[in-house]
C-alpha cells in the first residue's frame, strides 16, 4: 500500500487509513515494513537515460522503518514511534539494543538523525482471535503456555519438573519478584477477569468458556478451579444482563465439547463442575451476589453438565452400557451434594433473592428430569426424594409454589408413564389383600410408582392447606398432567389409558377423605342448635332470618341417606283414598322426594328444574325461585363471613398469622382423618378441578380394577363414592342454551349473580368471582361456568354459541360417565342391592344418584340416556320398587311426572313410556293382579305437584296422559287383562285430582287463601296420616317463606300429634294426641281422627320422627319468640330422651 505524495512538507503527515489482513497465526516475525521515497518534481535537462533510469531518479528511497506485530506475547495497538534507518540490512529483524550503553545485537544499522523516533503510526486492532484487553490477553497467553507446558510435559517427564517455576515478566513480576507457581499466577489471572468489559467478553465468549471449562478438569489446585467457576458465574450473568442470552445458548448446543476422559483417573468436567458448584455454595465459600447469580442463572451450568454427560458416554461408548454402570460412584456423591446445595440455598434465600430462587428452582427441576435420559432411574428418584426433604408441611406459599413447579417439569418427562411402572396385575378381583397397594397410597404404592406417588402425596398434604393458592396449584398441575395423558397420540388405546388410570386410583381415596370439603351447598360451620331434618320431604327454611346456605345437595356428601320410617304407605288403604269422589280429589301426598318447586315450563332447560336436593332435605316455594336471581345469597358469599377456626379477633394480626400456620402444619401432618376436624369449604375453581380429575380416572379404568375397588371398599367407602358422583352431576349440571348465553354477553360477572345455591352451582362459582380468580380448569382446555361472565360485551356470538356447545358436551359427557358406573355396579352387586328388598343405604344412595339427573338440569342428549338407563334399572330391580319402601316408588313416580310436563316433546314422550313401563312392571310383579302401589304413588305425586304449585294443567301434561292411555291401548300382550282398564281408571282419576285443585292454581298468588285451601284439603284427610301431614308440610312451608312462624310451628305440632297418635294405636307412646292438648286446646279434636286399618302398614313413624317435628316447632316457636310455648314442648321430648339415655 501506498500514500499520497506530499509536497514541500518538512514534517509530512499522512492521512491515510490501511486495512491490513493478519494471519490467524502471528508470530514474533511478523512485522510491519515502511519504506520512505523521495519524488523528484524535475528531471536534469540533457539527461539521456532511459525510462527505468529516470524512474530511478524520481523516487528515490530515503529510509526504512519496521515494527514487529508481536510483542511481549501480543498484538501492538495503539500509537507507536519509531525510529527510521537509512537503510536495509539483512536480519534487520534481529537488531535489539542491549541498553545500558553496551551497543546492540544483531547487524549494524544506520540511524537517520541519531536514531531518533522520528515516525509515528496509529494501529488499531479488529480481531475476534486477539484481544486489546489486557487481562484478557494475559489469561489467554497463560493458557497457551500451560497447553504447550503440559503437552511436552506428557512426551518428557522431565520437562514437567522445569515448568513447575515459571516468571512472567508481563505481569510486572520483576528479578526481585518471588518465583510463581503456574496456579498462582493463573489464580491472579482468573480474578482479573472480573474487570473485562462486557463487549469483550462477548466477542471473545466461545474462547472464553473453552478455556475456563478446560482449566476445571486440568488443574489440581482447588483455588483455580473454584475461581473458574466464579469466572464462568460472572461472565453469564454479564452476558445474559446485557441481553445477549442466545449466544449462551449458542454456545451449549453448537460449540462446546467436553474434555475426553481417556483414563480412569482422568477427570471429567461434568464431575468437576459439579464439584465446584458444590463448594461455591458451602457456607465457607457463600457470597450473597455470586450464590445469586448462580441461581438466577444455573440453567446455564447444569446444561453444561448434562451436554457433558452425555457426550461423554458417547465418545467412551458407555452409553450401552447398563444404567447403574455408566457413572462413577463419585460422580453420583458429586451430585447429590450439588442438588442438596442448590435447593438449600433455593429455601432459605426465596425471600432474599425471590427470583433467582424461582429461576434456580425451575433449572433444577429440567435438570434432574434430563437425568432420567442418562443415568440410573433410581439414583434420580433419591435425588428427587432428596429435594422433597428440605420441604414440610405449612411452609410459605413460595416454597409450596417451588415444590409444585417442580414437581410439574419431573412430571413432564416425555417417558412419565414408564418410570411409574403402570404394570397390569393378572389375578382377579378377588385378591384384593395382594392388590391393596394399589388402591391406596400405601408406602408399597409409592415405592412402585415412585412419581405418581410423590404427586399425589403432596396434593393430598396440599388439600389440608388453609392457603386456597397452595391447593389450586397443588390441583393444576395433576389436572394439567391427566389433561396430558387424555391427548397423549402414544396412550390413546382404551387398554393405555386404563393402565395409566390405574396409575391414580388412590385420588378415589384422597376425595373420600375430602368429600365433605367438596360439598358447597352446605353452610361452611355447623351452627350449635342445628339438627339434621327429617329425610321425608320436611324442610327448616329460614331464608329471611339467617346466613344458612342452602341444603339442596346435603345428601350427596352424607354417606347414607337418613330415611325416615314414616316414609312407608300401605297401598291398598292409599288406593281407597284415591277412589273418593270428584269433589275430594284434591289429595296431598308426603313428598317423598324434594321435587321442582317451579313448573317444568318455566325454565329454559330440558327438565326445566331447578337444583333440588334428591334425600329431600330442602324444599322451596316457587315464589323463593322467582326472587332468586335477586337474592344476595351464595354459599360462597356466606362464608366470607365465617371467621377461620384458627382467628382470634382479639389477637393481633401477626399472632394470627403464626397460629395459622402453625394450624396448617398441624393440619397437614395429621391429614384429614386427624382428630383436628376440617370445616372449611375447597373452593368453586378447586371443587371443579379435583371433580374433573376424579371423573378422568374412573371414567378410564378397566372394569376389573373398578370393580375391584367396589369389592373390597367399606360400605361407607362405596356410598361415598357415590356421593362424590352426585356432586358431579350437580356441580356440572346444564345450564341450558339460553342461560349459557347470556351470562357469556353480560359484561360484568360480579353483578347480580350471586344467586342461591338450590339454582345453580356455577352461579355460586359466579358469585364468588367477587374475591377469585377465574376458575383454572378451564385453562386446561375444559369449559368452566365460573368463567362465563368474564367476558365483556364484545364477545362475539360465535363464541358464545362455542361455550355453549363446550358447556353442553361437558355435562353430558359427565352424565355418560356416572350412568356407566351406576349400571356396571348394579349389574356387577345386585343381590347386595337387593337386601332387605332395597332398605339399604347402598341402594338409596344410588336411587338418589338416579333421581339426581332428573332433579337437575341436563342436556336432552343426556336425558334419552338416563331414560334409558332407569328403565335398565326398573328391569333389574323390580322387587325394590314393588315389595319394598314404597318411598323409591313415590319418588320414581313424582320425578317421572315432572318430566312429563316437559317443554320438549321428546322428553315428555320418554317419561310417559317409562311410567307405562313401570306399570306394567308392578302388575307383572303382582302376577296379573293389580299395580296398586304404582297407582297410589302417582296419586300421591299428583297431589304433590299440585301442593308445589308446579302447573300441570296445561296442554303439555294432559297430551303425556293420553299418550300413557295409548300405549296400554296398543299393547298387545295385555289386551285380555284388567291392565288398560285400570291404566285408563289411573289416568282419569289424575285429571278429576287437576280439575279439582285448579282453584289453588288460581290462588297461587295469595298466600292466605292457598293456605286456607290446604287446610280445608288436609282436614278432608284427617283419617289417613300420610296425605294429611303432606297438607301440614306444605302449609308449614308457605307460612315460612312468609315469616308466619307461629303458624308454622302450629303446623308442625298438628303434625307432632299425629305422629302421637299413631304412635299410640301401635302402643309405642300411651298419651297419643292428648298430650298436646296442654299446648292447644284443638289438637285433639282434630287429630284424634285417624283410622288403624290396613292402609297404615306402610306407614312406619317412630318416636325419632316425633322428636324431630318437636324440635322443628321449637325452632319456629323461637322465631315467633313465643317462648311461653317452649317449656311445655320440651316436657313432652326430654321423656323420651330420657328413656334412650340420650
Amino acid at each position: 500500500a501506498t500514500t499520497s505524495v506530499l509536497h514541500h512538507q518538512t514534517v509530512p503527515n499522512f492521512s491515510e487509513e490501511v486495512k491490513i489482513v493478519l494471519p490467524t497465526q502471528v508470530s514474533d516475525r511478523h512485522h510491519l515494513l515502511f519504506t520512505f521515497y523521495h519524488v523528484s518534481c524535475e528531471v536534469k535537462q540533457g539527461s539521456k537515460a532511459g525510462t527505468s533510469k529516470k524512474g530511478h531518479n524520481i523516487e528515490t528511497v530515503v529510509g526504512h522503518a519496521w515494527l514487529p506485530l508481536f510483542q511481549q506475547n501480543r498484538l501492538v495497538v495503539g500509537e507507536h514511534q519509531v525510529s527510521v534507518s537509512s537503510s536495509l540490512p539483512p536480519g534487520y529483524l534481529t537488531h535489539q539494543p542491549l541498553g545500558m550503553g553496551r551497543g546492540s545485537a544483531g547487524p549494524e544499522i544506520k540511524w537517520v538523525d541519531g536514531g531518533k523516533q522520528l515516525f509515528k503510526v496509529d494501529l488499531q486492532l479488529a480481531s475476534t482471535i486477539y484481544t486489546k484487553d489486557q487481562h484478557l490477553h494475559n489469561f489467554f497467553d497463560h493458557c497457551q503456555r500451560m497447553q504447550g507446558a503440559l503437552s511436552s510435559a506428557s512426551q518428557d517427564f522431565e520437562a514437567s519438573n522445569k515448568l513447575k517455576l515459571f516468571r512472567e515478566p508481563e505481569l510486572g513480576v520483576s528479578s526481585a519478584s518471588p518465583t510463581l507457581s503456574y496456579d498462582q499466577i493463573m489464580l491472579r489471572l482468573l480474578k482479573s477477569l472480573h474487570a473485562v468489559d462486557v463487549g469483550t467478553l462477548i466477542n471473545f465468549l466461545p474462547t472464553l468458556f473453552n478455556q475456563l471449562i478446560r482449566l476445571l478438569p486440568r488443574t489440581s489446585n482447588e483455588d483455580v478451579a473454584l475461581n473458574a467457576v466464579r469466572v464462568l458465574i460472572h461472565v453469564v450473568s454479564a452476558v445474559q444482563e446485557a441481553n445477549k442470552e442466545e449466544c449462551l445458548h449458542s454456545y451449549i448446543k453448537y460449540v462446546f465439547v467436553t474434555e475426553i476422559s481417556t483414563g480412569a483417573k482422568d477427570k471429567s468436567v461434568h464431575e468437576e463442575l459439579a464439584k465446584n458448584l458444590t463448594s461455591l455454595l458451602r457456607p465457607a465459600n457463600a457470597d450473597v451476589l455470586v450464590i445469586g447469580k448462580f441461581l438466577h442463572h444455573s440453567w446455564f451450568f447444569f446444561e453444561l453438565i448434562m451436554k457433558s454427560m452425555a457426550q461423554h458416554l458417547l465418545s467412551t461408548g458407555r452409553i450401552k452400557m447398563q444404567r447403574h454402570e455408566r457413572f462413577s460412584a463419585n460422580l453420583g456423591f458429586r451430585m447429590q451434594n450439588m442438588v442438596q446445595a442448590v435447593v438449600s440455598h433455593i429455601v432459605q434465600k426465596h425471600r432474599e433473592v425471590p427470583l433467582p430462587a424461582k429461576y434456580g428452582n425451575e433449572s433444577l427441576a429440567k435438570f434432574i428430569k434430563g437425568c432420567f435420559s442418562l443415568m440410573d432411574r433410581g439414583f434420580v428418584f433419591r435425588l428427587i426424594n432428596n429435594y422433597m426433604d428440605n420441604f414440610n408441611p405449612g411452609d410459605p406459599k413460595v416454597l409450596q409454589e417451588y415444590k409444585f413447579e417442580f414437581l410439574r417439569v419431573i412430571c413432564s418427562h416425555e417417558h412419565y408413564i414408564p418410570l411409574n411402572l403402570p404394570l397390569m396385575r393378572k389375578q382377579n378381583t378377588k385378591s384384593y389383600k395382594d392388590m391393596k397397594h394399589d388402591y391406596t397410597l400405601s408406602e408399597e404404592f409409592r415405592k412402585n410408582h415412585f412419581l405418581v406417588g410423590l404427586l399425589l402425596h403432596e396434593e393430598k398434604m396440599a388439600l389440608n392447606e388453609l392457603n386456597s393458592q397452595i391447593r389450586r396449584c397443588a390441583i393444576s398441575v395433576l389436572r394439567n398432567l391427566l389433561a396430558k395423558h387424555a391427548f397423549d397420540p402414544r396412550y390413546q388405546e382404551k387398554s393405555k389409558q386404563a393402565r395409566i388410570a390405574s396409575l391414580y386410583l388412590p385420588l378415589i381415596t384422597i376425595l373420600l377423605e375430602n368429600k365433605s370439603r367438596l360439598d358447597l351447598s352446605k353452610p361452611e360451620l355447623p351452627t350449635p342448635g342445628s339438627t339434621n331434618p327429617s329425610a321425608n320431604g320436611d324442610a327448616i327454611h329460614e331464608e329471611n332470618t339467617s346466613m344458612k346456605s342452602s341444603k339442596s345437595s346435603e345428601q350427596a356428601a352424607t354417606p347414607t341417606t337418613t330415611t325416615s320410617a314414616s316414609k312407608a304407605r300401605d297401598p291398598a288403604v292409599l288406593a281407597m283414598i284415591s277412589g273418593v269422589s270428584s269433589g275430594n280429589l284434591n289429595i296431598s301426598g308426603p313428598k317423598p322426594m324434594n321435587g321442582s318447586t317451579t313448573s317444568l315450563a318455566s325454565t329454559g332447560s330440558s327438565t326445566q328444574s331447578n337444583s333440588q336436593s334428591v334425600d329431600g332435605k330442602l324444599e322451596k316455594s316457587e315464589k323463593t325461585d322467582k326472587i332468586s336471581h335477586q337474592s344476595p345469597r351464595s354459599s360462597v358469599f356466606e362464608q366470607s363471613f365465617v371467621y377461620p377456626a384458627w382467628l382470634d379477633v382479639s389477637k393481633p394480626l401477626a399472632v394470627n398469622l403464626r397460629r395459622s400456620r402453625s394450624l396448617s402444619a398441624s393440619i397437614t401432618q395429621n391429614g384429614p382423618s386427624s382428630p383436628i376436624g376440617r370445616h372449611d369449604r375447597l373452593e368453586q375453581p378447586e371443587v371443579k378441578d379435583l371433580l374433573i380429575c376424579f371423573l378422568s380416572v374412573v371414567k378410564n379404568l378397566s372394569e376389573d380394577v373398578l370393580l375391584g375397588w367396589f369389592n373390597n371398599s367399606s360400605e361407607t367407602d362405596v356410598i361415598d363414592f357415590f356421593a362424590i358422583l352426585d356432586i358431579c352431576v350437580h356441580q356440572f349440571k346444564y345450564q341450558g342454551k339460553k342461560r349459557i348465553y347470556a351470562l357469556s354477553m353480560i359484561g360484568d360477572s360480579r353483578k347480580a349473580l350471586t344467586l342461591p345455591p338450590k339454582r345453580s352451582s356455577a352461579m355460586q362459582q359466579l358469585a364468588g368471582g367477587m374475591q377469585r380468580a377465574p376458575s383454572t380448569y378451564s385453562e386446561a382446555g375444559l369449559h368452566s361456568t365460573s368463567n362465563l361472565g368474564d367476558h365483556t360485551p364484545s364477545a362475539s356470538s360465535m363464541e358464545a354459541v362455542h361455550r355453549t356447545t363446550l358447556e353442553g358436551c361437558l355435562a353430558t359427557e359427565i352424565g355418560v360417565i356416572t350412568l356407566d358406573i351406576l349400571s356396571l355396579y348394579t349389574v356387577s352387586f345386585k343381590s347386595q342391592l337387593e337386601y332387605k328388598d332395597g332398605d339399604n343405604p347402598i341402594m338409596q344412595k344410588l336411587f338418589d344418584l338416579y333421581m339426581r339427573f332428573l332433579s337437575t338440569n341436563q342436556s336432552q342428549t343426556l336425558l334419552k340416556h338416563v331414560f334409558a338407563a332407569l328403565r335398565a334399572f326398573l328391569n333389574k330391580f323390580p322387587k325394590v320398587l314393588f315389595k319394598g319402601k314404597a318411598e323409591m316408588c313415590g319418588t320414581f313416580c313424582y320425578q317421572i311426572l315432572r318430566c312429563c310436563n316437559s317443554r320438549l316433546l321428546s322428553i315428555r314422550q320418554e317419561a310417559c313410556a317409562l311410567i307405562y313401563l313401570l306399570m306394567r312392571t308392578n302388575f307383572e310383579f303382582s302376577r296379573r293382579e293389580s299395580f296398586t302401589r304404582v297407582h297410589l304413588q302417582m296419586i300421591i305425586s299428583v297431589s304433590q305437584l299440585i301442593s308445589d304449585v308446579v302447573g300441570l294443567s296445561g296442554t303439555r301434561f294432559q297430551e303425556s296422559l293420553i299418550f300413557i292411555n295409548s300405549f296400554a291401548n296398543n299393547d298387545k300382550a295385555m289386551q285380555k287383562t284388567r291392565f288398560p282398564t285400570e291404566v285408563k281408571d289411573l289416568t282419569k282419576r289424575i285429571r278429576t285430582v287437576l280439575m279439582a285443585t285448579s282453584q289453588m292454581k288460581e290462588h297461587q298468588n295469595d298466600p292466605e287463601m292457598l293456605v286456607d285451601l290446604q287446610y280445608s284439603l288436609a282436614k278432608s284427610y284427617a283419617s289417613t296420616p300420610e296425605l294429611r301431614k303432606t297438607w301440614l308440610d306444605s302449609m308449614a312451608r308457605i307460612h315460612t317463606n312468609h315469616g308466619n312462624h307461629s303458624e308454622a310451628a302450629h303446623c308442625y305440632l298438628h303434625e307432632a300429634a299425629l305422629v302421637a297418635e299413631y304412635l299410640k294405636r301401635r302402643g309405642s307412646y300411651p298419651q297419643g294426641c292428648s298430650a298436646f292438648k296442654k299446648i292447644s286446646a284443638n289438637i285433639e279434636t282434630d287429630e284424634m281422627g285417624i283410622k288403624d286399618d290396613s292402609g297404615m302398614q306402610d306407614v312406619q313413624y317412630t318416636e325419632e320422627t316425633l322428636v324431630e317435628m318437636l324440635e322443628k316447632c321449637c325452632r319456629e316457636v323461637e322465631k315467633s319468640e313465643r317462648y311461653e310455648m317452649l317449656g311445655d314442648i320440651y316436657k313432652l321430648i326430654i321423656p323420651i330422651y330420657e328413656q334412650k339415655r340420650d
